[in-house]
């Protein structure tokens, strides 16, 4: 009768393959549970020929689920697979997480920041900086606050956005609002910018300083930016009053912003009338018969730009109000009625690809900034570069 000792790893329906018995596992004679199958169990089959012609025993139908030997290989096969897949599955989760973790503490981590922008946007001058820095402050927090609970709630995007855009906004249209004013008195944007870490007061003080010494773009530019400031607190103001509402601290700096427009409001007035009685007292100055005659030759005189074969400008030809060539500072003196015209004569050389002439209007600029008058950079000018006067 053969015998087959179980190994490991060993399932009946694989035994039997072995043996020679085919399909045919229950030939193999195991009783008991197919699925607990031990290692070392003896299996033995073919029972010996009958004796004396005695009948075969009738076969007895096998008990249990035919199915188990398959299911259990087939089990074994696909576990493996199975194991991995899942623990790639939960790798992959586990990175997924640690990587967004990792951006919502960067995000949050910029806290610091957002708070000092914040305060940046609403320095002001005198006892209402504190008051005003401190609703600042309680806008950033609140801010804050939201992108805490977004990050938690729906992810680092959605937090992001909570205190990004406000500041973003701010900032993108403070630099555009900038850009505006230097082109509209043709200055360079640099040394306006800088103008926005002055106080109010001190801005007003310095468009007067710069209207009496007749540089009235730059004066201008210094009420402008002033009134930057003004609507840049006004923007903070409505922050505050959305967030918090009325409550005591936001209505003194509602106070404070109102006082700052009236001031302003008085200011504009001021300097307009200031001009107004320069150009009175300009006119005065001189007949109204030579006034007149003057500002008629005015209109005569002009300049036609010397060009190369590439179309640069390389220099001028002056010509007064008959088309005789004359010089430079006469052809200034008579668009300014008189008194040498400096910026014109700065913006015509600012034309120039000429270095010379390029050096002659970072020259005036340079006095300019200083604060110089326009008679005192016309007697600079003229000492510098005799070749102007003819």
């Amino acid at each position: 009768m053969p015998e087959y000792i179980v190994q490991k790893g060993d399932t009946l329906s694989g035994i039997a393959q072995k043996v020679g018995l085919g399909s045919n596992w229950q030939a193999l004679g195991y009783g008991g549970d197919p699925r607990t199958l031990q290692i070392g169990t003896k299996l033995a089959w073919g029972a010996p020929a009958p004796e004396n012609n005695a009948p075969a025993p009738t076969p007895v139908a096998p008990t249990g689920n035919v199915l188990e030997p398959y299911i259990d290989a087939a089990t074994k096969q696909v576990s493996p697979g199975y194991d991995a897949a899942e623990t790639a599955t939960q790798a992959a989760a586990d990175k997924t997480k640690d990587t967004y973790g990792k951006l919502a503490d960067q995000q949050l981590a910029r806290e610091p920041l957002v708070r000092q922008t914040y305060a940046n946007l609403s320095k002001e001058f005198g006892a209402s900086q504190i008051r005003e820095t401190n609703v600042a402050s309680r806008i950033g927090e609140q801010n804050i606050g939201g992108a805490r609970a977004n990050v938690a709630a729906s992810g680092v995007e959605a937090g992001q956005g909570a205190f990004a855009a406000p500041i973003t906004a701010q900032q993108d249209k403070l630099i555009n609002d900038v850009a505006s004013i230097a082109d509209k008195y043709n200055l360079k944007q640099e040394t306006l910018t800088s103008e926005m870490n002055s106080s109010i007061q001190d801005l007003y003080d310095k468009a007067d300083q710069y209207r009496i010494t007749g540089d009235t773009e730059y004066s201008k530019a210094m009420v402008d930016i002033a009134k930057l400031k003004i609507d840049e607190k006004k923007d903070i103001l409505s922050l505050a009053q959305q967030m918090f509402g009325d409550d005591e601290e936001v209505k003194k700096f509602k106070y404070q912003v109102e006082q700052d427009q009236k001031q302003y409001d008085l200011e504009v007035r001021k300097f307009n009338e200031s001009i107004r009685q320069f150009n009175v007292s300009q006119a005065n100055s001189k007949s109204d018969a030579g006034a007149k005659e003057a500002a008629s030759a005015a209109k005569n005189y002009k300049y036609e730009p010397q060009k190369n074969a590439d179309g640069d400008i390389t220099g001028f030809d002056f010509y007064d109000d008959r088309g005789v060539p004359t010089a430079p500072f006469e052809y200034f003196a008579a668009k300014g009625n008189g008194v040498i015209d400096i910026n014109d004569m700065k913006k015509v050389f600012q034309s120039s690809s000429n270095q010379g002439d390029k050096d002659i209007a970072t020259a005036i600029s340079l006095m300019q900034r200083q604060g110089l008058s326009n008679a005192s950079i016309g007697n600079a000018i003229a000492s510098k570069y005799p070749h102007l006067k003819g």
